[in-house]
């Protein structure tokens, strides 16, 4: 059951409370998630005030992998490492190649539609 008019300001709190979280704050308010979503596409004051509870909520748990990383936690270094430090070559890639080693080759493929009715298959049932 949809509860209507809602004020921008009191689904902003919910949200706030919920950290974000819109299933949460549609419970909250009362009405459906995708009540919420429309209300939030539709307010530029809600999507601004989601936007930024999601950020402050990135920016702590970026504080704690740093936290992490503080610690020697060797996991959470590989990690940040991969994420923010691949235009130095921090990247994991995967090789793909042939039998023992070799250089893949192209092969070209043809697909062959096959009706049926005219021709049942192996043991002639279809």
């Amino acid at each position: 059951m949809a509860k209507k008019g809602i004020p921008a300001e009191k689904i902003i709190e919910m949200l706030e409370a919920k950290a974000g979280f819109v299933t949460d704050a549609a419970k909250g308010l009362g009405i459906t998630y995708q009540g919420l979503y429309k209300r939030i596409k539709a307010n530029k004051k809600i999507q601004s005030a989601l936007l930024a509870i999601n950020e402050e909520k990135l920016d702590f748990t970026e504080s704690k992998l740093i936290d992490q990383i503080k610690e020697g936690n060797l996991g959470a270094i590989c990690f940040h490492l991969k994420c923010k430090g691949k235009h130095r070559g921090w990247v994991e890639r995967q090789e793909i190649t042939g039998a023992e080693g070799e250089p893949l080759v192209r092969t070209k493929h043809e697909v062959v539609f096959v009706d049926s009715k005219s021709n049942p298959g192996p043991g002639g049932q279809s």
